[in-house]
Formats: structure tokens, sequence, C-alpha cells
């Protein structure tokens, strides 16, 4: 299964204020926020890349894209691992708030990985915590990858690099 927020969020567009600077992008997992943003017009999430590798080698990908833990619990219960796609998003002009990964998906990480094997994936800004890294499988982090995002994280995950 692939669980988690980042793990087919659209990319952010030009031309939204965000904390007072006008026409200036909120970050996105792909390529950060503020002047260096870059529109990824494209972009390959982690799970249309994974789900695309799955279906070449006929492996079935059960989705949830989003930190629900009760949805993903039981989507879990379905699927022999889980892969959790987390990740950070910065402005410009403004600290993170903390070095977690957004929204919940910490505690997400730590309850999947309490009844399957779990793999988690980051697309972070910068460094972050990991407090569940004794509890996963395994756990990579990309940084900000771009439009070629899920083909990375696939061929990451399904050892082709």
């Amino acid at each position: 299964a692939v669980i988690g927020r980042a793990a087919a969020t659209t990319p952010a567009a030009w031309g939204t204020e965000v904390h007072g600077n006008p026409g200036l992008p909120r970050g996105d997992y792909y390529s950060g926020g503020g002047s260096g943003h870059v529109h990824a017009a494209d972009v390959d999430t982690a799970l249309d890349g994974i789900a695309r590798r799955a279906r070449d080698a006929n492996i079935e990908v059960l989705a949830s894209a989003g930190d629900d833990v009760a949805a993903a619990l039981r989507l879990a219960h379905e699927a022999d691992a889980v892969v959790v796609v987390a990740g950070t998003t910065t402005v410009e002009n403004l600290d993170r708030s903390s070095f977690r990964l957004d929204g919940e998906a910490d505690h997400l990480i730590f309850a999947l990985a309490r009844v399957r094997p779990t793999i988690v994936l980051m697309q972070a800004s910068g460094a972050v915590l990991t407090p569940w890294r004794h509890r996963v499988a395994a756990a990579a982090c990309l940084f900000l990858g771009g439009e070629a995002t899920g083909h990375a994280w696939a061929a990451t995950v399904f050892g082709d690099v």
C-alpha cells in the first residue's frame, strides 16, 4: 500500500500570496517555495511512479493519499507492506515551525509500523526528525526531486538503481 499526503499531492503554482509575499508560491514536495520555486507542470508523483513500476511487475498497489490513520490502518491490513510518503514544505522569509514531517505523518508512520513492514519515503526541504526510525524497515529522503520524483522513488523502491 502507498499511503500519505505527499504520495499524490500536486505542485504549488505561482500567483498566490504567501505570508505577505505577493505572487510567491507556497512550498510543495517537489521544488520548495518562494522566489526559487520552479513550477513543475508535469509531475510524476510518488504514487504515480510506484504504481506504474508495480504494474510492470504484476503487483497491485492500494493507495490512500492522506494522513487519516484509521483509513490507512484498514488499507494496511489488506497489503503485504506499506510505503508511507511524507514530506515538509517551506515558504520564503519564514522558518519552518519544527523539524517534524508535515501533518500527522509521524503518528501515521508509528501506527503503520506496528502492523506491517513499513518503508518511509521523505520529500523534504531540509533536515527532519525521524522518531520512528527504529521501527520501520527502511527510510530514504529524496529532498525535492522535481518532475521525476515518482520515477526516482519507483527505481529506488524496486532496486532499479
